[in-house]
């Protein structure tokens, strides 16, 4: 990664303010037992629906179960972001391995490989999410399950396009003309200029695993109660949602933040390692 590059990144503010978000969550996220005043359990009935600022001990409040809002938040964003890291890792391997293949062998692998993604690609993620969740039982595990194997189709399509362009090039030619083997090809010239953009749609993809993952809370079909997955917490606050509406206005926040978090990253690492895209200057 080039000097002028990373410069060119930092003068991104979208880029920066993406990555200061994702820092962030990420900080909270493995600093939760830390800083949040209670365990995320925690609750006592006498204090269920205090408001923000009600109590100086609940700093945003507490739940139906008088359950610190803070304290469920701060560790919900470890569940949130473990979700969509995991399955969004998952989801990038798949995808890029089959692309890859796909690509470079071609014939029958690029036929039976690209059906399946076609087919694949005609059921919205949701609903096929919903129905492994469905078949598979609501819990965590389950939707680390479900997750990570229902959205490579768009990683795939991505890594056999740029498999086949990498082809096409000059050395890669001159590889194959001196006689080296396909695993040589594979891993010093194929694998090293197909990851990078492999990685940045990776990134982009983590937002959506958490949307999808907060989606499936909402559900039921998602972590369970006592866990404090954003989504769940959601969907416990719409019952309260006229006389308690931080309930679900706060994890609705924390999922927006996220999410734009990710998605601002990946724009500013699709322009430092995209050498084609030009800054349009003023």
């Amino acid at each position: 990664m080039s000097h002028k590059s990373l410069k060119r990144f930092w003068r991104k503010k979208n880029a920066v303010i993406g990555a200061t978000l994702v820092i962030l969550v990420c900080f909270i996220a493995v600093f939760a037992p830390l800083l949040s005043p209670y365990h995320y359990a925690h609750g006592d009935l006498n204090d269920a629906l205090l408001g923000i600022g009600e109590d100086s001990r609940y700093l945003l409040g507490t739940d139906h179960c008088g359950r610190d809002m803070l304290s469920r938040l701060l560790y919900g964003a470890r569940i949130s972001l473990l979700v969509g890291i995991v399955a969004q890792l998952a989801n990038t391997v798949i995808g890029g391995v089959l692309g890859i293949v796909a690509g470079f062998f071609g014939r029958v692998w690029d036929d039976v490989i690209m059906f399946v993604t076609n087919a694949t690609l005609s059921i919205p993620v949701l609903i096929f999410a919903l129905a492994l969740m469905a078949l598979l039982g609501p819990g965590l595990h389950n939707l680390f399950i479900a997750l990570g194997i229902t959205n490579w189709c768009g990683t795939c399509r991505l890594a056999r396009s740029k498999t086949l362009s990498i082809k096409e090039e000059n050395y890669v030619e001159a590889a194959k003309a001196i006689g080296c083997s396909r695993i040589r090809i594979l891993s010093k010239y194929i694998l090293p200029n197909a990851i990078a953009p492999i990685l940045v749609i990776g990134t982009l993809g983590i937002g959506d695993a958490i949307l999808i993952a907060a989606s499936l809370g909402f559900l039921g079909l998602g972590a369970q109660p006592p866990l404090p997955e954003w989504g769940t917490m959601l969907n416990a606050g719409r019952n309260y949602f006229y006389n308690a509406p931080w309930l679900s206005v706060l994890p609705g926040i924390a999922i927006l933040i996220t999410v734009l978090g990710f998605n601002l990253l990946g724009d500013g690492l699709r322009d430092l390692i995209d050498p084609n895209t030009k800054t349009l200057k003023k």
